[in-house]
């Protein structure tokens, strides 16, 4: 069966306008280490190699994507670009609980398939469907992980890309074993975004959707309470206010949406208290503004509500920005900074990581439930 062509322009257009160059370039080395074409001067004869498309020749990275496009099969080309949405980084992240999962009527559900709202990964395969409310839904299965990939079509609203229709994807991750719900989604460029809070709704239209046709009972995550224990109980991650919200008033100690720069003013001034020890222990007068100093950024902590926080794991080279209660939503919406990967490697670690914390606080909670019921009794 052949790819629609409309598709084909569409798939192409999100490539060039969405993916990022670097994005691009490590679909091309994919290409590369599966044989599928010649990306390489030393392997190429002049740029025209009898057997693979080769794109050695060509300087600018649209260029040689434009080429394969034209020359290259295109149905090995689609499953590719397929193929690496179900596995690339997103640079959003949204974590739910799952209750009560039943998964034999979740997978029946898909199977029976009454809607014809799912289009299963598998050898019969053609390509993704893609229209403006996602109707179809792609489903693949990794042993007791379901991936649902919702394929939206995004028109632009102004002339700037005229005509050039967009594939937008949400992933959502279903992890039947942990009961873990993640939602993944790229940001979108003004030109394709419908509203301003294009995102709290998309997050919303999906739990709906998944609420609707498989029957998840789907919890919100107090991630709020569990930055706070992270930053108490744990060394190996670092926590930077990036909002303060104190006394009614709200301090931006830097932009959610800025992925480079931020200004950690309490990281800041305790940094410059450890760098300048010979100095405050120069007398006991120093000695005195150093503990007023260190109390005083303790009780801004202590007393401070933090809205949006960054997460650090410096040996794992991730950084994570947590923005609680988005569009007051109960939920925390994540960010993942720095370039992203064709590899999910940082959202599995984090992901990872955050369970295990919450087993341990839910253990710290239940054990100090039972410390107050065993006082109250003896009381």
């Amino acid at each position: 069966m052949q790819i629609d062509p409309e598709y084909i322009d569409i798939q192409k257009n999100t490539l060039d306008i969405i993916y990022p160059a670097y994005i691009r370039r490590r679909l091309l080395t994919k290409l590369v280490d599966k044989s599928l074409i010649v990306n390489n001067k030393r392997m190429s004869n002049g740029g025209n190699n009898l057997f693979l498309p080769d794109v050695s020749y060509i300087d600018d990275i649209s260029g040689k994507i434009d080429f394969l496009f034209r020359n290259m099969n295109t149905k090995t080309l689609i499953d590719n670009i397929e193929d690496l949405e179900f596995k690339k980084e997103y640079r959003h992240i949204v974590w739910f609980e799952i209750k009560n999962i039943k998964i034999d009527d979740i997978l029946e559900k898909i199977s029976r398939n009454e809607k014809n709202s799912f289009l299963v990964y598998n050898s019969d395969f053609n390509s993704d469907k893609v229209s403006e409310n996602a109707d179809t839904i792609t489903v693949k299965q990794v042993s007791s992980v379901l991936f649902l990939k919702f394929n939206y079509l995004l028109k632009p609203r102004t002339g700037t890309n005229n005509g050039r229709n967009i594939k937008y994807v949400v992933l959502v991750r279903l992890d039947m074993e942990k009961q873990i719900l993640e939602i993944c989604f790229d940001k979108v460029k003004f030109d394709y975004k419908l509203m301003e809070n294009y995102y709290s709704e998309l997050i919303k239209s999906v739990l709906t959707r998944l609420q609707e046709l498989l029957g998840l009972e789907i919890v919100n995550i107090d991630f709020k309470a569990l930055t706070y224990y992270i930053k108490e109980n744990k060394d190996d991650v670092s926590l930077i206010s990036m909002k303060m919200r104190r006394n009614g008033t709200i301090a931006h100690l830097d932009s959610f949406e800025n992925e480079d720069f931020i200004i950690p003013i309490l990281g800041e001034l305790k940094t410059f208290i450890d760098l300048n020890e010979e100095m405050f222990t120069k007398n006991q007068e120093c000695k005195e503004i150093k503990e007023k100093l260190v109390n005083f950024i303790g009780d801004i902590e202590i007393t401070s509500d933090l809205p949006n926080v960054k997460l650090r794991w410096t040996d794992q080279l991730i950084s994570l920005g947590a923005d609680h209660n988005y569009r007051t939503n109960e939920y925390t919406l994540f960010m993942l900074y720095d370039e992203l990967s064709t590899e999910r490697g940082r959202i599995d670690y984090v992901r990872k990581y955050f369970i295990q914390c919450i087993d341990e606080l839910n253990k710290q909670i239940q054990s100090e439930s039972l410390s107050e019921e065993s006082n109250s009794a003896n009381n």
